[in-house]
């Protein structure tokens, strides 16, 4: 359901999300004029909840992509929680945006575990363990995410 209608709509499903490691078996089969089937054989799940325990952490890199820091009035920005973990998506009119899952730690401390990004032309998808820094979490506490 999340998939479908935005995990904001189903905060109960964010420990279920996962990032799954796969290769494809063969080429895509067209089924009705809209869709395709593909096989695939999956390497590796990766859990949202188990990130942290999984990955070493990592502290480089900016994640000023993700959490704006100036007012923009075309900005959409929605927010979930489920337990520890908190979910952030942002977007300028739908036509481009970032998403992420946040895991909270301990009192005013913060990792991030998934992240993402769409544009017109490109989107992309990570996972790991990048704990926040003070100024990135007071960014991501500002947009919504970790009130």
């Amino acid at each position: 359901m999340a998939q479908l209608n935005g995990v904001e709509d189903h905060p109960d499903q964010l420990p279920g999300i996962a990032l799954i490691g796969s290769e494809p078996l063969g080429p895509a089969r067209p089924q009705d004029g809209h869709s395709v089937l593909l096989s695939v054989r999956v390497h590796a799940v990766h859990g949202v909840d188990a990130a942290t325990r999984q990955f070493p952490p990592r502290h480089a890199g900016s994640l000023d992509w993700l959490l704006p820091t100036t007012p923009d009035p075309y900005r959409t920005v929605v927010t979930a929680e489920a337990g520890p973990l908190r979910y952030i998506e942002w977007s300028v009119q739908s036509d481009f945006g970032a998403w992420a899952v946040l895991q909270r730690t301990k009192r005013r401390s913060a990792t991030l575990v998934l992240a993402g990004q769409w544009g017109s032309h490109d989107s992309g998808v990570a996972i790991g363990h990048r704990p926040l820094r003070p100024d990135e979490w007071a960014a991501a506490e500002r947009l919504g995410a970790l009130g």
